[in-house]
C-alpha cells in the first residue's frame, strides 16, 4: 500500500499529515495494517486499519489507519490505493508512547 507524501492542516492527507498533525510513525501504520486480518469496509468506499493495544502511560488505545482505494486527484499521483490518514482515537495528537510501544515490538 503506498503512502502518500501528502501535506499537513486542515485538509491534510498522506504521510506528512499523519506525522505532523496526528504525530503517528510509519512503523505505526504499517502495524495497523499487517496485524488486521481483515479492513473494516466504509459506506464512502474507504477502508479502516484498527490496532488497539495497551500503551505505556495511555492504558488501552485505538490506532486507525484510513486507506483511499481509488486514486485521490489531490495526492498529485494516478495509484490507486494509498494511505489517506492514520491517528490514534480519542485524542488529537497520538501519545510518544503509542509509537515506542510499536517500534519496541519490531525490535523485539
Amino acid at each position: 500500500m503506498l503512502l502518500r507524501q501528502g501535506r499537513s492542516g486542515e485538509t491534510g492527507f498522506g504521510l506528512v499529515h499523519v506525522l505532523q498533525d496526528h504525530n503517528l510513525h510509519e512503523e505505526s501504520i504499517a502495524a495497523a495494517i499487517v496485524n488486521n486480518v481483515a479492513p473494516i469496509a466504509r459506506r464512502d468506499g474507504r477502508r479502516d486499519y484498527v490496532l488497539e493495544g495497551r500503551f505505556a502511560g495511555v492504558g488501552i488505545m485505538r490506532v486507525r489507519v484510513v486507506e483511499e482505494p481509488r486514486p485521490e486527484p489531490e495526492s498529485g499521483d494516478t495509484e490507486s490505493l494509498g494511505v489517506l490518514t492514520a491517528f490514534c482515537e480519542g485524542v488529537d495528537r497520538c501519545p510518544d508512547s503509542v509509537n515506542e510501544t510499536i517500534e519496541a515490538s519490531f525490535e523485539g
